[in-house]
């Protein structure tokens, strides 16, 4: 490998930037409970600081979901988004979704009218389990739907995370390294990407040594979904390193934004 291959100038940092057409999968509204590299007090300032890396479109959270009332997060962060075009939602779950007029697919359904291209659950937060005798019903409209589910590992551990994607194979699941290093626990998510096809990893925390060198070889980075987690996060932080791997452009191109869109494309009605 020519090591000049490794050599980022600020033009060309730029031009690169603009060339693989980020799409964020983790973004957040502002939250005072959120750590913040820098003064961003509205949404549409978090999507600023993105779109000045080039990151031209985001799946957005709010911490509300995890902190108070999932229901009532996601309005607030469904009427947030309605007029941004780059934006799209993230909605949370609990099981108290189930209990919403019409039932969860109903529920859903709305969701989904409103912006909302995937879920996240804080089982630990929440205090609910990650089992098909609490979630039954939200799992099953979930996988039939083939609608994405994002979940931080520190809100389960990797057992419980094998048997849910080893029970619901059409399950997009994304496991997202939050709010500790994911890089402790390669020895468990390696195997587990290797074993069930539906499992992706969210990449603001995939900070590994040749890590993105290692997915390629290992025929895994189909697997791998760009995520900032602006604005907690510098979004340098999660675009420097996809540009300065080395790994075939085509690849950069599908972390940068084929994969999420991928996901978001297989969602059936």
């Amino acid at each position: 490998m020519d090591d000049r291959s490794f050599i980022i100038t600020p033009d060309s940092f730029r031009r690169q930037l603009a060339a693989y057409h980020f799409f964020d999968v983790n973004l957040w509204m502002p939250d005072p409970s959120l750590q913040s590299f820098f003064d961003g007090s509205s949404l549409k300032s978090v999507l600023a600081k993105a779109g000045s890396y080039q990151i031209g479109r985001a799946i957005v959270a709010t911490a509300r979901g995890y902190r108070q009332s999932p229901v009532a997060a996601n309005q607030e962060l469904t009427e947030a988004i309605a007029d941004l075009p780059e934006a799209y939602g993230a909605a949370m779950l609990a099981p108290d979704a189930s209990y919403e007029p019409g039932g969860f697919a109903a529920y859903l359904e709305r969701l989904i009218a409103r912006k909302v291209v995937l879920v996240r659950m804080f089982p630990r937060k929440l205090n609910f389990a990650l089992t098909d005798w609490c979630l039954g019903d939200q799992l099953a409209v979930l996988e039939q739907r083939r609608f994405p589910l994002m979940i931080w590992h520190t809100e389960t551990d990797f057992d419980t995370l094998a048997r849910l994607c080893e029970r619901h194979p059409d399950l997009p699941v994304i496991l997202e390294g939050n709010d500790k290093k994911l890089l402790y626990h390669n020895r468990s998510y390696v195997p587990l990407l290797k074993n069930y096809q539906n499992l992706y990893l969210e990449t603001h925390n995939f900070i590994q040594y040749l890590g993105y060198e290692f997915f390629d070889q290992q025929q895994l980075g189909e697997r791998l979904i760009f995520g900032t987690y602006l604005p907690a996060n510098d979004p340098g932080a999660a675009v420097a390193p996809i540009l300065a791997a080395d790994i075939p452009e085509s690849l950069k191109r599908r972390i940068a934004s084929e994969n999420l869109e991928n996901l978001i494309a297989g969602i059936r009605k």
